[in-house]
């Protein structure tokens, strides 16, 4: 084994430089690589100046003197560079001297020699015709070298060159020094290695003749071992020359050669190097001189060499295959690691050969392999043997005496063989990438914030500090068993770890890498065997490094839903923007696990996950180097997993053949790895587009600053009422809230603080959307997110409609399993029943909405009932009210009463106060007000009036007043008619005559219809008309002269003829016309006598025979008679009425006489005139008249002047009366009017007069005239009952809804449907779920549609190109990055985004991994919930709190963050004799102190902890252990370190039941302020730790509160306890100097430590809102006080507070009964169930109310004293009941029909 320095592994030679990755310059540039020589024009140049030719003339003086020259040589020259082919050259500099500026340009030519002891060893080519001018001129020529002198040089000899300069016969020249010249057997590196290499090469000597015995040796041992002594180069594959290697070096070492070590470094001097006869024979070789004689016998064997210089060693090696990369002459170490690396190079350590017998080939390979180091930088350069031949270097023949004595040359042969794969002919690797569209620049940002390629990420580098740290774990696991390390983990095995002790310790010691150390066949059997595996971690610090991991493990599941506990194998070792990074290479998820604190820790795969590459590093090399590695990329699988070693080899393979000066190391990490982003980042990358059709999507990306135009924002969600009875799960109206505009497609953000529900509201929005028949997907980083969301689906049966793709627990065969059984499901809904108890609770919230409408709606007095009653109570009995009763009130609308408030009442007011005394009460009577321009003639009709009154006492100014103008005409016309005696007029009543007055009337008023009229006279109808119808009627038979004759016979009418008319001609007509004339004679004798009878007066006057046919008469008797029918009605009916009685007062008035008739007619005028006078004022004339007289009397009483300024005054009083009598408040007007209701009452009293109409209106004439205590509250439980009936119900016919919906889209699918029945059903070869939703995404999601994803699954499972999902569903969305988000959101139509803008913002993965020494610094990301809301997304809020049952917990956190929004629910109160223990917030005050710094030596695991504080929360659980059987219990601290040191304390205790509840999912938690969101527990213990400095003051860093949004932190930590919160603190409150601070979160720390010191009586003093005035409600409490009970009013410490809070007198620290009344607030809240189910179950389970009673407004109002005594029974038995159950009732979670409380948050 060598023993020098050199061959120490990892060990760096001094004279070692690092190569710079690029090629070497080619062999036969200038200089053959050697540097230049500087021209040298010292002294001691000699400078021989001699004309040539003629002798010289005198005094001329040598033109050439004048010419400067120098010369740039090689330093060294050889025999080597002459067998290698070099063509150095010389570098010649001319010019002139300064004397000889200006002179004429000289033409010379220039010879060249190089000498040594007078012997020419080269010759440079002369230069010719050079101009020499004052500019200086550079000329190169080539050396010609004397390959036989140079040969003849026996050492190192420094040499003279000669310059010699013509010009014409003049001749000058000039000796300088020269390069070094080597010995024949010389060798040095020199400043070109490329040509160090070439000269190199011929020293590889294949021709020597001693080599034949060491190849004859080789084969002898060759034919030992493998029965085969062939030496037949690659023709028996890489394993054959292996072995011919090996035997080679045992032959050699057979020979037991001593070491000679090198003189120093191979550049400063030459060095001999001994040829094989000096080796082999002499047996004494440096390490490079036996590997060139090894060289030189693979060279013979057909096997290509390769020399690698070291520094002051080398290293043989050897192309295991002729088919290999192509090669420069020099090449850099780290060009050829991966070749090594992967099995195409072997090494020899030569120095192992000294060694008798050497150590195997694996060994010698090894040893080698460490001289090289891992990256190839032990070797200054590798000389391609193969290569140095193919560019020119020959060996140098061997030299030796014949048997004759004579020298002979034995020169090797030349071989070709084209056995090189050059890159120009590699197939192609992987072709170019697509050009993807240019993303915009927020789309750019977020991919950004996504893939992480810097060297902060580990994916791309782990740094040595994170391995020092132990952040990063390494594992002992040699490059030889990786893979089968890998297949081990695959298959599930397990593999303890165990601690390197000592030898991690040395590693450390030595700065050497802990890989570097390993030793395979010590460690392979113990891995294969034993299953155990070296961690690279001292004994002492094995359970803190390794406990340390499973926590962050853990943390990162519980907050991302990730495993990101990963196994790295193997590192690509690489440089990157000047950086040189360590990249993991594969990652196998992998979990860790131990029995007990002291047990050793075991690692087995995660099931959920498989090996799988580095994506980001892929991405990373193609962006830095634009290289791609399908191997990597795609990498070879095996049974078990990946095929590591063969990755491996694909990455070396590449980096090779791309030339790339990066290697592989065969490392094993384990740690905490951010893998998933990749995914995210390129599906960001490829599919941004896609992912924009979503319109939320869109608008982020385009137009985030504008209001988010939702599509479907004009569809109105379905009333909230509609939408409660159909949710499975119960829910408060804000939660209905959001279920109904999802299931209208809005795209919305649901807010919801913590405790409020938006578990229990996703469950119910999930599945009213599936049984739409709607697709979606529900979205968490969280595991424990999807969790919840999901027992409370699958509780109601849903579950197998549910796809999880989060859990990371679940097999595949299981989720395939799943969805076959699935695609089976059939519900058996029972309809009928599902119908009827949704009518029968749809009839019971009709019964109770309308009992809230009545009690609560608005009515015309602008009041509802309930503020009309606290109106009245507030006012009280004795404030007089204006008489409004309900049916007026009814009749008025909202302006009316508006109109009472803002116009009428204070016109009223303002017109009583301008009144003088009390003017205008006079004219009250009026009711009505008088124009100003009426005003005289009012008065004056008065006036008029009372004067014809004081002479009426036989009651005719009453009678006339009765009668209308008519009837008043008549009685003055039978005062008139003196022609008509009164016993004639008594005839009118006679119903004969005036049936016989009627018939004369109508047929004198007919016309007469008397043809013969027109020919007579009307005296013709009283001749006698016989003879001569007789005659005409004779004539008209005549046989002859019949005209004649006729004509005749009217002779005696010829007196009555008209003679204008002439007679008829035709017989037949005058027969006719004297008919028609004896007709008319007959009619008017009727008419005559008819006259005479009905107007006898008349007849008896009449002069002549009256005729009805003479016009005349005709008239005179219808006026006659008219005017006597008219008078009919003072003779009409029975005496009594008004016509009758008002003519019998006139006619008895009248008497006989004529002159008394014409008195009353007189009199009756002037009563009409002054009726008229009256009539013609409206005010007037509505009033009786003898009521107007018995009214107006005082007023007539007056002075006309006194009558009209009350008549004025009256007037203004009534106009500003008006509104009231126009609203039908005629009782009220007359109130005022009547000054019952003074001006300075009238507000106050139409007040109290509006809310007892009001009253009266809806408990008296209402619907809520029938109310009765026992019905109401018998149909509000009988409501819960059957909604909890309809809930129990409901999911088998939802799902059966969902199923009908999408299974009508999978009958469509055809065969594809089958297909994928049998694919889930295979159970050999089984796809993958990745594969199975990339092929059949649709079919799945119609069987199950609900999938649960992490934003990471998203990404893996579902194309981007398909939109499955009509809804994507988020919950902590203030967790989930916008670049995390987008990938989801775009994959659906519509999204819901759940979370809480004042919680937790997305925790980066640093702080989480703890990958930087202090993660506090790290900035918050923003969330989706932060950026669709300033997106102007719209938002709704979750109101109602269920976690806290005790409102002080939530109470800060209301007040600070939530603007006293949220509704808590008070509980009784703690007893006082168990601070800290019965519930709330409390504050232990600890003697603690902060480590800042640890001493050297010193523990620094203590470093930024407070042990005091741990110790006292450690105490503190043991203590709540031992009180109970499964305590709910978590601890929060400030920081990463006291979290750790906390739970390290915890399990050290080794209690069983305390580690087994810090292991369980829901036990016993211990989190800092990042990671304790969406967690809860009954009790929290906080731990501040921080504390004084050594100056006394209370320092004002505290971690990450004092971050912008470290208030958001603080929310979260102060609002995880169910129960109580017990802050343990080393400090005072007001120690803290938060003022001096611009933090929001130390401002709030230190408000809520005060809170926390000070009690539950501060936050009721701080209460976010005043008390809520109710008058009402103070007169119940006043009563009941009045009973004996201790009462408090409006109780709470939010907006939902307790009306009246019952403790009995004995005990009045002991509140037993909470009492609701039916007020303001309760009929503010949104659904029946909000306001008569919800919050009695909560106050009567939740908060441990031991009784909850209900008063109801009609019922007190109805019987005040049987409530009170109702309410005092009540808190007798509640106050009974507590102390029975030991002082406050046990509080237990209501159930689901119970409340809508909220799991996390």
């Amino acid at each position: 084994m060598a023993d020098t320095a050199d061959s120490a592994p990892g060990a760096t030679p001094e004279s070692a430089e690092p190569t710079a990755p690029t090629g070497p310059t080619a062999p036969g540039e200038a200089g053959a690589g050697e540097g230049r020589r500087a021209p040298d024009r010292s002294s001691a140049h000699e400078d021989v100046t001699a004309p040539v030719g003629g002798p010289l003339a005198d005094g001329a003086a040598n033109p050439l003197d004048g010419i400067d020259i120098g010369v740039e040589h090689p330093v060294f020259l050889s025999y080597a560079h002459a067998v290698a082919g070099a063509r150095p050259e010389l570098v010649v500099h001319v010019g002139r001297a300064p004397a000889e500026a200006g002179a004429p340009p000289l033409r010379l030519s220039l010879e060249f020699s190089i000498e040594c002891d007078g012997v020419v060893l080269a010759v440079p080519a002369p230069l010719v015709d050079v101009e020499a001018d004052d500019g200086p001129v550079s000329l190169s020529t080539p050396i010609a070298l004397e390959r036989t002198e140079l040969l003849g040089m026996a050492e190192q000899r420094p040499t003279v060159l000669v310059v010699t300069m013509r010009a014409g016969d003049w001749c000058r020249e000039e000796r300088m020094s020269g390069p070094e010249v080597l010995a024949a057997r010389q060798w040095i590196v020199g400043q070109d290695q490329a040509w160090a290499a070439m000269t190199l090469s011929t020293f590889v000597q294949p021709q020597h003749p001693r080599l034949s015995d060491l190849e004859r040796e080789a084969a002898t041992l060759l034919d030992q071992w493998t029965g085969s002594a062939s030496l037949d180069g690659y023709q028996g594959g890489p394993e054959r020359v292996d072995a011919a290697v090996d035997a080679l070096c045992h032959a050699f070492a057979a020979r037991s050669i001593a070491y000679a070590p090198p003189q120093g470094n191979w550049s400063e001097r030459g060095h001999r190097l001994r040829d094989a006869e000096d080796v082999l024979q002499g047996r004494l070789a440096s390490r490079l001189d036996a590997a060139l004689v090894l060289a030189s016998a693979l060279e013979h064997l057909r096997v290509e060499p390769l020399v690698v210089v070291c520094g002051a060693t080398a290293v043989l090696g050897y192309w295991k295959s002729e088919r290999h990369s192509a090669e420069n002459v020099a090449m850099p170490g780290w060009q050829l690691v991966n070749q090594i690396d992967r099995g195409l190079i072997g090494l020899v350590d030569t120095g192992s050969l000294v060694e008798s017998p050497p150590p195997p080939l694996r060994e010698v390979a090894a040893r080698a392999r460490r001289i090289l180091r891992a990256d190839g930088s032990g070797a200054r350069f590798v000389v391609s043997v193969r290569q140095a031949r193919l560019e020119g270097a020959r060996p140098q023949p061997v030299r030796s005496v014949g048997q004759d004595g004579a020298v002979v040359e034995i020169a090797a042969p030349v071989v070709e063989r084209s056995n090189t794969i050059t890159l120009e002919n590699l197939p192609e690797q992987g072709g170019p990438r697509p050009s993807l569209p240019a993303a915009p620049p927020r789309v750019e940002g977020w991919k950004a914030a996504l893939l992480d390629l810097s060297a902060r990420n580990r994916l791309i580098h782990c740094p040595d500090s994170a391995i020092a740290s132990h952040r990063l774990v390494e594992l002992a696991v040699p490059e030889a068993v990786m893979g089968a390390v890998e297949d081990l983990i695959a298959s599930g095995s397990a593999i303890t770890l165990e601690g390197a002790g000592e030898r991690a310790a040395a590693c450390r010691r030595t700065g050497r890498a802990f890989h570097e150390e390993l030793d395979p066949p010590l460690l392979a059997p113990g891995i294969a065997d034993h299953r155990r595996v070296q961690v690279d971690v001292s004994n002492d610090a094995y359970f803190s490094a390794l406990r340390a991991l499973r926590s962050q493990a853990r943390t990162l599941v519980q907050e991302t839903g990730t495993n990101n506990l990963y196994l790295a194998l193997g590192s690509l070792v690489w440089t990157t923007r000047g950086t040189t990074v360590r990249s993991p290479l594969v990652f196998i998820p992998v979990e860790l696990s131990t029995r007990s604190a002291r047990s050793p820790y075991t690692l087995r795969i995660d099931p959920a996950g498989a090996p799988t590459p580095n994506y980001s590093l892929v991405e990373r090399l193609r962006l830095d180097l634009g290289l791609t590695v399908p191997g990597l990329r795609e990498p070879a699988a095996d049974e078990a997993g990946i095929d590591v070693p063969a990755l491996f080899d694909a990455v070396r393979a590449a980096l090779a053949e791309a030339g790339l000066p990066f290697h592989v190391e065969a490392t094993t990490y384990l740690g905490i790895f951010n893998f998933g982003n990749f995914r995210l980042w390129k599906d960001l990358e490829e599919s941004w587009e896609l992912l924009a059709r979503n319109p939320l999507v869109h608008h982020l990306i385009h137009s985030p600053d504008a209001a988010f135009a939702d599509p479907r924002a004009d569809v109105s969600p379905p009333p909230a009422e509609e939408v409660l009875p159909t949710l499975p799960i119960p829910a408060d109206a804000s939660q209905v809230g959001v279920v109904a505009r999802a299931l209208a497609g809005h795209t919305l953000v649901v807010e919801g603080p913590p405790g409020t529900g938006k578990s229990q509201t996703i469950a119910n929005l999930v599945m009213r959307l599936l049984a739409e028949g709607r697709k979606v997907m529900f979205v968490a980083e969280k595991q424990a997110a999807l969790d919840v969301v999901y027992r409370r689906i699958a509780a109601q049966g849903f579950g197998p409609l549910v796809l999880n793709l989060h859990d990371r627990k679940q097999k595949p065969a299981l989720v395939r399993r799943r969805i076959l059984d699935a695609s089976e499901l059939e519900p058996h809904p029972n309809s009928v029943r599902i119908e009827s108890v949704r009518h029968r609770v749809e009839a019971g919230r009709e019964a109770l909405d309308a009992y809230a409408r009545a009690l609560h709606g608005t009515t015309a007095s602008g009041m509802s009932a309930y503020e009309a009653r606290a109106s009245l109570v507030a006012y009280g009995d004795a404030r007089p009210a204006l008489a409004i009763t309900g049916p007026q009130l009814a009749a008025l609308d909202g302006a009316g009463a508006a109109e009472l408030r803002d116009e009428a009442v204070p016109r009223l007011r303002d017109c009583l106060l301008g009144l003088d005394g009390d003017r205008g009460r006079a004219s009250a009577f009026l009711g009505a007000p008088v124009d100003d321009a009426d005003i005289d003639a009012v008065a004056d009709a008065i006036g008029e009036l009372h004067e014809v009154a004081r002479a009426d006492d036989d009651g005719l100014l009453v009678a006339l007043a009765a009668l209308d103008e008519a009837e008043a005409e008549v009685v003055a016309s039978v005062l008139g008619a003196t022609a008509y005696p009164l016993p004639a007029l008594s005839r009118l009543a006679d119903p004969a005559w005036r049936a016989a007055a009627r018939s004369l009337r109508d047929r004198l008023a007919a016309p007469p219809d008397a043809p013969a009229l027109d020919y007579f006279q009307p005296d013709a109808l009283e001749a006698d008309l016989a003879p001569v119808r007789d005659a005409v009627s004779d004539a008209t038979h005549a046989l002859f002269r019949r005209r004649t004759k006729t004509g005749r016979a009217f002779g005696p009418l010829a007196q009555y003829r008209i003679t204008s008319t002439p007679l008829p001609r035709s017989p037949r007509a005058a027969l006719d016309l004297i008919d028609d004339l004896v007709a008319c004679a007959a009619q008017d004798r009727e008419l005559r006598e008819l006259w005479r009878r009905v107007l006898p007066e008349a007849a008896g006057l009449h002069v002549g025979t009256w005729s009805a046919a003479r016009g005349e008469d005709r008239s005179a008797a219808l006026r006659e008679v008219e005017f006597l029918i008219g008078l009919e009605g003072a003779f009409d009916g029975p005496p009594g009425t008004a016509l009758s009685r008002a003519c019998g007062i006139a006619l008895a008035a009248a008497g006989g006489g004529a002159g008394e008739r014409e008195r009353v007619r007189q009199r009756v005028a002037r009563a009409r005139d002054c009726l008229g006078s009256i009539a013609a004022q409206p005010v007037l004339r509505p009033l009786p008249i003898d009521r107007l007289v018995a009214l107006s009397g005082a007023l007539a009483g007056m002075g006309r002047a006194d009558r009209c300024a009350d008549l004025r005054a009256h007037s203004a009083l009534e106009r500003a009366l008006e509104p009231l009598a126009r609203l039908g408040l005629v009782d009220a007007a007359a109130q005022v009017r009547e000054r019952q209701i003074g001006p300075f009452e009238l507000a106050t009293a139409l007040e109290v007069g509006l809310a007892r109409a009001t009253i009266d209106q809806r408990l008296r004439h209402g619907p809520l005239r029938a109310f009765t205590r026992a019905v109401h509250e018998h149909s509000a439980d009988a409501y819960a009952d059957d909604l909890a009936s309809l809930r129990a119900l409901l999911p088998q016919g939802l799902i059966a809804r969902a199923l009908a919906s999408h299974r009508e889209r999978l009958e469509g699918q055809g065969t594809r449907l089958d297909d994928l029945k049998r694919e889930l059903a295979r159970r050999v070869r089984a796809r993958g779920i990745r594969d199975l939703v990339g092929e059949y995404g649709d079919l799945i999601t119609d069987i199950t549609p609900c999938v649960l994803v992490s934003p990471d699954s998203v990404a893996r499972f579902f194309p981007a190109e398909r939109q499955d999902f009509d809804v994507v569903v988020f919950d902590e969305a203030s967790q989930i990055t916008v670049a995390s988000a987008v990938g989801a959101m775009g994959r659906g139509r519509s999204a819901i985004v759940c979370g809480d803008s004042n919680q937790m913002p997305p925790t980066s993965f640093a702080k989480l991994s703890r990958e930087a020494e202090d993660a506090d610094g790290f900035p918050d990301e923003e969330s989706i919930l932060t950026e669709c809301v300033s997106a102007h997304v719209p938002r709704a809020w979750l109101s109602w709190h269920y976690r806290s049952q005790d409102e002080a917990l939530i109470a800060f956190s209301n007040r600070q963050y939530y603007g006293g929004r949220l509704s808590s629910f008070p509980s009784p109160q703690a007893p006082a004799s168990a601070p800290g223990r019965g519930g709330g917030v409390s504050m232990r005050l600890v003697e603690g102190r902060f480590i800042r710094s640890v001493p050297r030596g010193g523990e620094r695991r203590t470093l930024r902890t407070n042990p005091e504080e741990a110790a006292a929360i450690v105490d503190e659980v043991r203590a709540r252990f031992a009180a109970e059987a499964s305590p709910s219990i978590g601890v929060v601290t400030f920081n990463l370190p006291q979290r750790d040191l906390v739970e390290t304390r915890l399990r050290d205790l080794d209690d069983p039941r305390i580690t087994s509840s810090l292991d369980a999912d829901d036990g016993l938690f211990v989190k800092n302020l990042e990671n304790v969101q969406g967690d809860e527990r009954d009790t929290v213990l906080f731990s501040v730790a921080f504390a004084h400095d050594e100056s006394g003051r209370v320092p004002l860093n505290f971690g990450p509160l004092n971050l912008p949004g470290g208030e958001r932190r603080l929310n979260v930590a102060v609002t995880r306890a169910r129960r109580e919160v017990v802050v343990f603190a080393s400090f005072e409150p007001d120690e803290l100097e938060a003022e001096r601070s611009q933090s929001r979160g130390l401002r709030d720390l230190k408000e809520y430590l005060r809170l926390a010191r000070l009690g539950p009586d501060e936050y009721a003093r701080r209460s976010p809102r005043l008390p809520e005035p109710d008058e009402h409600r103070e007169q119940i409490a006043a009563r009941l006080r009045e009973a004996g009970a201790v009462v408090s009013t409006d109780v709470g410490l939010s907006d939902f507070r307790i009306d009246l809070v019952l403790a009995p007198g004995h005990d009045p620290g002991a509140p037993s009964l909470a009492v609701l009344l039916d007020g303001k607030g309760w009929a503010a809240r949104g659904t029946v169930y909000d306001r008569d189910v919800l919050p009695r179950s909560v106050l009567s389970g939740l908060m441990g109310w031991p009784g909850v009673e209900r008063v109801w407004l009609p019922d007190w109002v109805a019987d005040p004293q049987g409530v009170v005594d109702r309410l005092m029974g009540r808190l007798e038995e509640a106050s009974a009941g507590a102390a029975a159950g030991g002082g406050r009732r046990s509080r237990a979670r209501p159930t689901a029909r119970e409340a809508p409380g909220g799991q996390a948050g």
